[in-house]
């Protein structure tokens, strides 16, 4: 059982994972504070908001909202960007940012358009992942050395 502040913070990130139109996760791991601040900014004048938040209460938010949420979304330090109204600018600002930055990386969204309406997808990652690789890589790269 939450305690009760973190009730409160559950139900308002339900409430502004069902309000929003588009919702990007993406991964904050060496962001300075400054740069952080300044993404806030460009942001709030999109009427969009960046919250960092716990991973167990952005769970459990979104299973409150009725969204399916991956195990892999939400690992690690969590910022999630909420756009209320228009979907395209602030999009653009966490691209940019992400691109100019080099340590944000954008792991997933949650958009009211397309096939996947109402539910999280993941984005490929604009940082390579380090891992080595594995039989399944291996299997896809002979099936697509097959296809080519």
């Amino acid at each position: 059982m939450p305690t009760p502040r973190k009730a409160s913070q559950i139900a308002a990130l339900a409430d502004k994972l069902g309000r929003a139109k588009l919702a990007i996760v993406a991964d904050y791991r060496g962001l300075k504070v400054k740069d952080l601040s300044a993404l806030r900014r460009q942001l709030g004048g999109h009427h969009s908001e960046l919250e960092v938040a716990k991973n167990t209460l952005l769970t459990k938010a979104a299973a409150d909202a009725g969204i399916n949420v991956g195990t892999a979304l939400f690992k690690g330090p969590t910022a999630i960007a909420f756009c209320f109204d228009d979907v395209v600018e602030p999009a653009k600002v966490i691209a940019d940012f992400a691109r100019t930055s080099r340590t944000l990386s954008v792991r997933g969204r949650k958009s009211d358009r397309g096939r996947r309406s109402g539910q999280f997808g993941y984005v490929a990652s604009s940082r390579p992942a380090a891992r080595s690789v594995g039989w399944n890589d291996q299997w896809s790269a002979q099936q697509y050395g097959r296809c080519a």
